[in-house]
């Protein structure tokens, strides 16, 4: 979990708490888990004030005053006391009586054990194998420009700290460097291809830096925003902006030219240019050890990976058959397949296309406050290549006026025959599902208006959050053709069915990659065994997986056991709604304890 690295950095700050959690009771009474469940938020948010800034607009309210400014830096190993510490903390969750708790006292231990058998659940080198600081699109040094565009201002002390970031990043940048070398001492190297991704990505970013006209992003948007500040005076905003001038400049641009004058000395020394499971130390074969923890925490259920890998070929199998009936279907009925072309799933703006999910969600999901404003906003131009094309940005837990989706313009937009830039709108359609109604702003806007446990609303998981994402996307096509008797069910089962082929397939292709060690080639058979695609083609996803496993089972492998357990609920007399109910007033905590929950109400 991401969410850990921050744990290791401020978990001395709490030296303190130990004196109350190092001795605990047998059995703890149900009144007492409000004060555990509040030390472990301590824990958790602790003094890291970026936290704070971006999951509190007024942290006083819950009792957060203050915070340190730091930034993430990496370690090969964990700190024997603070392992002592956290597990004296979090381990007293087992002294309650879990039938005693209420239901959401139920979902927060759930995620309290989880976390702590994240933290004990290690494997020999794991530091140097799940190490993602530096990175063609997930690396910190890809983040960091969205997260310093994104930092709140609120008052003067938040321009300070953000200032204040900007001032670390130069020796966090070398601590990133100079982990990548110590990696590549220890037979973990990063791949010259990664390498020379990152090394692109950071020379996108100084385009322009030192430009008398002020045009890099990171100067003209922050000083924008400035600029929009009431709080501040004429006088104080030009101090400030002519400041953010000087730190864009200096130390963030210093930071970035370590990476591009010091990571180069890496290029060449990796041993493994392929997945994990090729990484083997003193006859185990830690990088499968590695990916099954890193595989069960991303999609969120503790399952064999053979016994993954055997549910995921009877998905696939069935899918591509049915996909080969509903092609031969098309070849005998033009018409059909006319029609099936021609389909516009958004003729509309990308306003109109929010605004008809939100307006057909009621009858199937439950409602939620409607009296925020949404903002679409575009990334830079010079870092489009390294970005997701869409995202986005969770706000605050007590925000309630404005939401945030980023959109990526080269993924949004094609060149047709006439070499004319449009807009990709089917793209476009299950992409704002996915992002906003009923996708991650929906959850998010859904659950922080709960009255639940505020750890709950903190440590949240990505499996559960992407896998509802896709769900998401599934159901822009079941609400599109709700609308739409124009279309026979085959047309419907044409997407729906593709769809599924498609989790099924990506998924499998991570596991084939990290834990059955596939080569180029073998992954290169694998995919032309369903998509015909040129060697230059699989090259690029071969090399994206191996970047980032466990990407697409977080997304893929979390949406079909979603969707099995849909099935389930329905084929037992649950109604939709009442599904989509509970899935959501669960929360953001890993699927099986969803899915234990659903199927126990289910047979109640």
């Amino acid at each position: 979990m991401k969410h850990l690295k921050k744990i290791f950095v401020v978990v001395l700050l709490f030296i303190t708490l130990l004196t109350t959690s190092s001795c605990t009771p047998s059995k703890s009474d149900p009144s007492e888990f409000k004060g555990f469940s509040e030390e472990v938020l301590s824990l958790v948010v602790g003094g890291d004030e970026l936290t704070i800034n971006y999951f509190f607009q007024n942290p006083e309210d819950y009792g957060i005053v203050g915070g340190n400014i730091m930034l993430p830096t990496p370690s090969s190993s964990q700190s024997p006391i603070g392992m002592i510490l956290l597990n004296a903390i979090l381990g007293k969750v087992d002294t309650f009586d879990y039938s005693e708790l209420s239901f959401d006292q139920q979902m927060t231990a759930n995620i309290i054990k989880d976390l702590r058998d994240d933290l004990n659940d290690t494997v020999t080198d794991e530091a140097y194998m799940s190490s993602n600081y530096l990175g063609s699109y997930l690396g910190y040094q890809a983040q960091l420009p969205v997260l310093l565009l994104r930092y709140n201002f609120r008052d003067v002390d938040d321009l300070d700290n953000y200032f204040a970031y900007i001032d670390l990043v130069p020796d966090t940048f070398r601590s990133y460097v100079d982990f990548e070398i110590e990696k590549a001492d220890n037979g973990y190297g990063m791949p010259d291809f990664v390498i020379n991704k990152v090394l692109g990505q950071v020379r996108g970013f100084l385009t322009d830096i030192d430009s008398n006209t002020n045009i890099h992003f990171m100067i003209s948007s922050i000083n924008k925003r400035i600029d929009e500040l009431d709080f501040l005076t004429q006088e104080e905003k030009n101090y400030y902006k002519n400041l953010n001038i000087e730190k864009v400049r200096g130390p963030l641009a210093n930071g970035y030219r370590y990476v591009l004058e010091n990571l180069p000395s890496v290029l060449g020394k990796a041993k493994n240019n392929m997945g994990l499971a090729h990484y083997v130390k003193d006859g185990k074969n830690v990088g499968k050890m590695y990916y099954q923890e890193a595989f069960n925490d991303a999609v969120g259920y503790d399952i064999p990976l053979d016994e993954a890998l055997a549910y995921l070929d009877k998905k696939l199998q069935s899918s591509f058959e049915e996909v080969g009936n509903l092609k031969d279907y098309f070849l005998n009925n033009p018409s059909e397949k006319e029609k099936l072309t021609s389909i516009e799933f958004m003729p509309g703006s990308i306003e109109e296309q929010l605004d008809y999910y939100k307006n057909n969600l009621l009858g199937v999901y439950p409602s939620i406050r409607d009296d925020f404003n949404i903002n679409i906003d575009y990334i830079d131009e010079s870092i489009e290549d390294y970005f997701s094309p869409a995202a986005y940005m969770i706000s605050a837990i007590d925000d309630f006026e404005n939401e945030f989706i980023l959109l990526n313009r080269s993924s949004i937009y094609y060149e047709n025959e006439e070499g004319e830039l449009v807009l990709d709108r089917d793209y476009l359609s299950t992409t704002l599902a996915h992002e906003g109604f009923p996708g991650h702003m929906y959850q998010n806007v859904y659950f922080k208006s709960k009255d639940v446990n505020l750890l709950r609303k903190l440590l949240t998981d990505t499996g559960y959050k992407e896998g509802w994402a896709q769900y998401s996307e599934r159901f822009s096509y079941e609400l599109f053709f709700d609308k739409h008797d124009e279309y026979s069910s085959y047309i419907e089962d044409y997407f729906t069915v593709t769809f599924d082929f498609e989790a099924a397939f990506y998924a499998k292709l991570d596991i084939g990659i990290h834990y059955l060690g596939w080569t180029l080639e073998e992954t290169y058979e694998y995919i032309n065994t369903y998509i015909p695609v040129e060697m230059s083609s699989c090259k690029a996803v071969y090399e994206q997986l191996i970047e980032v496993p466990t990407n697409y089972p977080m997304y893929f492998f979390t949406y079909l056991k979603l969707m099995d357990l849909r099935e389930y609920a329905l084929s037992n007399g649950m109604s939709l709604l009442d599904f989509n109910t509970l899935v959501l007033d669960c929360g953001p905590a890993p699927l099986r304890f969803v899915d234990e929950y659903i199927r126990s109400v289910v047979n109640e």
